[in-house]
């Protein structure tokens, strides 16, 4: 059983023309965690993806969930960009490996926004040098496992009177190393050919994610008419947790934002709408250190060799040694620092 997404209310992919969509969540996110500083209960309701903001280079907010799912945010004195840097890079336990990706940046340069995926020493380079690095950089966020072969992003828009759910996944999977990196996270960016949008959203999701988006709602809208009230939301489904999660899939808060009840979905308030595009040339070649990538400009993601993942043996045996020894799939990092 599932739910069918509504098509009536489902808008394609839209490239962000704004950096208002920072502010805004990093805003959503100080106000759940100041509940718990005013006397009310800490909010946990949902996870989230770690995610630190930046104004002028400089980091200025780190929110993360604690290992009982309470939304915190660091102490000024944690604010540096050398702890970021070590934290975020730190590897998910039996991975190993110094090229796996952890996070991705989402940059404004010029007037629009990119989100750009950061191996451990790509985000060493942007965090631990000369803050000139970071113009125009935003957020950087954990990258969260998703549950499946495909990166996958669910959309919702909630309303008090209706629910919009749109699940896009890349159609290419996360292993395929020698695929660029910008196409195989892509979801809800305005390359539409490098996703698809599921027919169906299991009924599972479909409740959690309500549920979730209605917790967001009264927690953020105590003042507003309940007919007034309006959440959208990026969710990514993944593992269950802990001995007893079985095969069930939960959902990990990527980004949310409360705008007005009347309009079309603001995408621009959502950082997966924004294409992936990696580091330029020039700066990649010095975050690595001066090593090649694979193809035309593929981004290399990964911490485990194709051979030791599934299908992948059979491509990495047909390749040349030196691109062999350096062809990496995409295994990633998970949501608690």
């Amino acid at each position: 059983a599932g739910f069918i997404v509504n098509a009536l209310h489902s808008m394609p992919p839209q490239q962000i023309l704004s950096d208002d969509f920072a502010a805004r969540y990093r805003a959503t996110l100080g106000a759940l965690w100041s509940r718990g500083r005013s006397g009310g209960s800490p909010w946990a309701a949902v996870r989230i993806a770690e995610v630190a903001f930046f104004e002028d280079g400089g980091l200025v907010e780190w929110f993360f969930s604690a290992k009982d799912g309470v939304l915190r945010r660091k102490h000024r004195t944690s604010l540096s960009t050398e702890r970021l840097a070590d934290e975020m890079g730190r590897r998910a336990k039996g991975r190993a490996g110094p090229d796996d990706v952890h996070a991705l940046a989402y940059f404004l340069r010029g007037c629009s926004v990119s989100a750009t995926p950061l191996t451990r020493s790509r985000l060493q380079w942007l965090l631990q040098g000369d803050e000139s690095r970071r113009e125009g950089l935003r957020a950087i966020q954990r990258f969260v496992v998703p549950r499946g072969e495909h990166e996958t992003v669910l959309r919702v828009d909630w309303r008090a009177h209706i629910v919009d759910l749109q699940l896009r996944s890349s159609r290419q999977r996360l292993v395929d190393c020698l695929v660029a990196a910008e196409t195989r996270l892509a979801t809800h960016s305005p390359a539409l050919s490098h996703s698809q949008q599921q027919r169906h959203v299991p009924a599972t999701v479909a409740t959690e994610a309500t549920a979730h988006c209605a917790s967001l709602s009264e927690a953020l809208h105590r003042d507003i008419s309940p007919m007034a009230r309006r959440i959208v939301a990026d969710f990514k489904p993944v593992a269950a947790s802990g001995s007893g999660g079985g095969s069930r899939p939960h959902l990990v808060l990527l980004w949310a934002a409360a705008p007005p009840a009347a309009g079309p979905l603001p995408a621009t308030l959502l950082p997966a709408s924004a294409p992936v595009q990696p580091l330029p040339e020039t700066e990649s070649a010095v975050a690595d250190g001066g090593r090649a990538e694979i193809g035309d400009g593929a981004e290399i993601v990964g911490a485990v060799s194709c051979a030791s993942v599934g299908q992948g043996a059979g491509r990495a045996a047909s390749l040349p040694d030196e691109q062999r020894e350096t062809c990496n799939v995409a295994m990633y990092e998970g949501v608690t620092p």
